[in-house]
């Protein structure tokens, strides 16, 4: 069963979560999907204070890993984070941003 998600997007710091699950078929469930609910409950539970949570955060990102990117609509938003990530170290190395 899945866990009650917002309709509205909540940003914690630079990963947005967005939760919508049309593009997945009701039969299909997310992989990370659990890791995601246990992300509302730790922030929900904190006061969505980020750092109180951040093992759940990194069992998240460890749940994307295992999958590729786009088979989890849960892992978008740190996707995403990781794209900025890897911006900012090729940058930081003085090495000029792929064409889009």
């Amino acid at each position: 069963m899945p866990c009650p998600l917002p309709k509205k997007k909540h940003i914690v710091s630079t990963v947005t979560f967005s939760y919508h699950f049309s593009s997945l078929s009701m039969s299909q469930k997310d992989p990370c999907q659990k890791q995601a609910c246990e992300i509302q409950k730790c922030l929900q539970a904190n006061n969505y204070v980020e750092s109180k949570c951040e093992a759940v955060l990194q069992e998240m990102r460890k749940c994307c890993a295992r999958y590729p990117k786009g088979r989890s609509i849960c892992c978008s938003g740190f996707e995403k984070e990781e794209r900025e990530r890897e911006k900012f170290k090729a940058a930081s190395k003085g090495i000029p941003p792929p064409p889009q």
